[in-house]
């Protein structure tokens, strides 16, 4: 489809194999507009022991996380190796305090590439909710990693190969977007009674 915006249906100017970084970089920028509005296709979670009075998490740390990992959304502990439930951390957006550790974390933080934590006495048992990185196409057979997008992918593609499609671009994706809200609007939700007291 890229070859078709691009005014070159037959491959002449731009073969397949030319437009193919193009590809890869207009599925980026889809999967960016896709994360920003919350898709559930991006969201990764990923269960890990943090050893006693470790600090840090990080793709490179022991324990690591996981090689898809873009950055997090949400963190959960639990005492290690116990059967109780997880307790959601709180995110700090600022330095972490200068306190005792106890034996939980209770807050983390967001800087460089890396999770940051006060540490705890002990080993805790953490749950990551993250936004994760879709595995690029290696070859022009490979399946497109976002439902519906392939429209939107041709389309910046073709931008980004000297096409002004941008405003083509911008309407596929909203229209891939627009989708999934649709799609979670018929799921069954339990409505909480609101009572007087």
């Amino acid at each position: 489809m890229a070859q078709r915006l691009l005014k070159d249906p037959s491959g002449i100017k731009f073969k397949e194999g030319t437009l193919f970084p193009f590809i890869v970089e207009a599925l980026r920028a889809c999967q960016r507009r896709c994360a920003e509005n919350g898709m559930p296709v991006l969201r990764g979670i990923q269960e890990l022991t943090l050893p006693a009075n470790a600090t840090f998490l990080s793709l490179t740390s022991t324990p690591a996380l996981n090689s898809d990992f873009v950055l997090p959304w949400q963190l959960e502990e639990k005492i290690g190796g116990t059967t109780g439930k997880y307790q959601p951390l709180e995110k700090d957006e600022n330095l972490l305090p200068d306190v005792d550790r106890t034996s939980r974390l209770r807050l983390w933080n967001w800087r460089g590439g890396s999770i940051l934590f006060i540490g705890a006495t002990r080993a805790v048992d953490i749950k990551i909710s993250y936004e994760r990185e879709l595995t690029a196409p290696q070859f022009l057979t490979d399946t497109i990693p976002i439902i519906g997008a392939a429209s939107a992918i041709a389309y910046k593609a073709a931008g980004l190969a000297g096409a002004s499609t941008e405003a083509n671009f911008e309407d596929a994706i909203a229209g891939v977007i627009s989708s999934e809200v649709r799609a979670n609007q018929f799921k069954p939700v339990r409505r909480i009674p609101y009572r007087y007291r």
